[in-house]
C-alpha cells in the first residue's frame, strides 16, 4: 500500500461506479450473467492531485469522497493501493485531514479497558463456577444424592447455565468496552 502525503491540490469530476451485468430468464427465473463490480456504489475520480503525486482512475466510499471534497486546498495523508502493475483503480482505503481521519484511543484508555475487561472475566467465571455448584447442590439436596455425582450426570443443566452466564458475560464485556473506551 502506498502513502500519498502532500496538500490536496485539484480533484476531478466524479460519478458513482456501476455494474451492469446482463440478465437473461433460465429455467423459470431471471439469472445474472457476468460479474458485478465489487465496488459499486463507490465513487469514482478520474485524478486526484496530492502533492507531488498524480493519482489516476481514483475509487473510494462515499465517505472518503466527502471528507476529501471538504480538504481540497489543506495538508492530507491517504492510504491507496492498486494503480500499478496492471490494475485499472487506485482504491484509496485510509484518509487524514486536518478536520477528519482516524482516531486513536489514547495508551491509557486501552490499558484501563484492557485491566477491566481482565477483572469483568475473572468476576463473570468466578459467578459461573458459584452458580454451577448451587444448581447442583441444589438439585442434589432435592434428591437427595452427591454433588460431585450430580456435577458428573447433569450436562444438561451444567450446559444451560454455561450458555446462559456466557450471554450474560459477552452483554456486559460489551457495555464495558464502550464505556471504558469512551
Amino acid at each position: 500500500m502506498a502513502i500519498y502525503t502532500g496538500v490536496l491540490e485539484k480533484m476531478s469530476g466524479g460519478d458513482t461506479i456501476t455494474s451492469n451485468p446482463r440478465w437473461r430468464l433460465a429455467w423459470g427465473g431471471w439469472w445474472q450473467q457476468g460479474p458485478r463490480d465489487v465496488q459499486e456504489g463507490w465513487a469514482r475520480r478520474q485524478f486526484i492531485d496530492v502533492g507531488d503525486h498524480h493519482l489516476r482512475n481514483v475509487a473510494l466510499t462515499q465517505y472518503h469522497d466527502e471528507v476529501l471534497s471538504e480538504a481540497v486546498g489543506e495538508e492530507v495523508v491517504i492510504g491507496a493501493h492498486g494503480g500499478r502493475m496492471g490494475t485499472s483503480r487506485t482504491t484509496v482505503v485510509g484518509i487524514r485531514t486536518p478536520k477528519r481521519g482516524l482516531d486513536k484511543p489514547s495508551i491509557v484508555k486501552l490499558v484501563v479497558g484492557t485491566v477491566v475487561n481482565i477483572f469483568a472475566m475473572l468476576l463473570a467465571a468466578a459467578v459461573l463456577i458459584l452458580a454451577i455448584v448451587l444448581t447442583t447442590m441444589l438439585v442434589g439436596a432435592i434428591f437427595d444424592s452427591s454433588v460431585i455425582g450430580l456435577l458428573a450426570a447433569s450436562p444438561f443443566i451444567t450446559g444451560f447455565l454455561v450458555v446462559v452466564f456466557g450471554n450474560v458475560f459477552s452483554i456486559v464485556m460489551t457495555w464495558l468496552t464502550w464505556w471504558t473506551l469512551w
